[in-house]
Formats: structure tokens, C-alpha cells, sequence
């Protein structure tokens, strides 16, 4: 009887500490997963701009096609994702800043994982800048197909992206 108890006891305590584990990786994915939401649409308002009224090679300032959430919120203004379109490729380009992969447990390699999960490649290209055979590399998180490597010329748009940047890319069809 006494060794049930013990067994029981050992097999509690072990439950408990994965347990806490657990929840704070579940913070990182969490908050990855925000970043990577809140990226994808600001790319994705950057992809409605373009359609709608086209773009110039450069920066291209998705504001106006947010939802009125993004647009009243914080994020607008502050730099946290840039959009460059190169007119040449008509490759649609985000990235994030710096700062925002400062932030918490917001890390590159969180943030492109969550990327991953949610596109799924079906219509962007999500990964990794590798700057120095000056490619997006897919992420092969979670066991899923990658995405296919995609070729930018550096700089791009005018910017030179640093290494390990999680990306988004778009071919816009003209």
C-alpha cells in the first residue's frame, strides 16, 4: 500500500511540473501566433493595396486596407512590419522589424513557425531570410510540406533584410 502511495505521489508530482511546462510554452506560442496573425494581415492589407490601386517599387503602406481593429490599434505607425513591392520580380514582400522580435517571447524562429502553421504555403511563401544565399527558406515546422525557396534580389526594394527575418512573400500577377 505504501508503495501505491509513493508511485501515486511520484506520478502527481512529475504531471504537475509538465504541467507547468507546458503553460509557459504555451505563452510563447500564444504570443508568436498574435505576431504571425497580426503579420499576415498586415501583409495581406498591403496585397489589397497593390490590387486595388498598384504599387511603386519601395515601401507600400498597407493602413488604409487594415481592419478598423489593426488601423485603431497600435501597431499602425509604430514600424513593427514593413512591406516592400519590387516592381521588377512583382514580388510582395513583409517583414518584421527588429524591435518587435525584441519583444517578450517573440522570437524569429516562433514567429515564422506560427506563419507556417497558419498559411500552410497554399498562396504565399513563408520562411526565413537567409542572407547569405539570398533566399526565403522554408520552414519545415510541425511535419509539414515546406514551402518553396524563393530568390530575392538584395537589396530588395531598396532595403537589405537581416538575416534570420521571418518573410512573407507574394508573386503579384500583373
Amino acid at each position: 500500500m505504501q508503495i501505491l502511495f509513493i508511485v501515486s505521489l511520484s506520478i502527481m508530482l512529475m504531471s504537475m511540473w509538465l504541467f507547468l511546462l507546458e503553460a509557459d510554452h504555451g505563452i510563447d506560442h500564444v504570443e508568436s501566433f498574435a505576431v504571425a496573425e497580426q503579420m499576415s494581415l498586415w501583409h495581406r492589407g498591403a496585397h489589397d493595396r497593390c490590387i486595388d490601386v498598384g504599387c511603386a517599387k519601395g515601401v507600400v503602406d498597407p493602413a488604409g486596407y487594415l481592419a478598423p481593429v489593426m488601423s485603431a490599434g497600435k501597431i499602425v505607425g509604430r514600424g513593427y512590419f514593413t512591406t516592400r513591392f519590387d516592381t521588377a520580380s512583382n514580388l510582395l514582400v513583409t517583414y518584421m522589424a527588429d524591435g518587435f522580435v525584441a519583444r517578450g517571447n517573440v522570437t524569429p524562429a516562433r514567429v515564422a513557425a506560427a506563419l507556417r502553421v497558419k498559411t500552410g504555403g497554399q498562396t504565399t511563401q513563408v520562411g526565413f531570410w537567409n542572407a547569405t544565399d539570398r533566399i526565403v527558406e522554408p520552414n519545415y515546422s510541425y511535419g509539414l510540406e515546406p514551402t518553396a525557396v524563393v530568390a530575392l534580389p538584395s537589396p530588395f526594394a531598396g532595403t537589405v533584410l537581416k538575416d534570420g527575418t521571418p518573410v512573407i512573400v507574394s508573386k503579384l500577377v500583373p
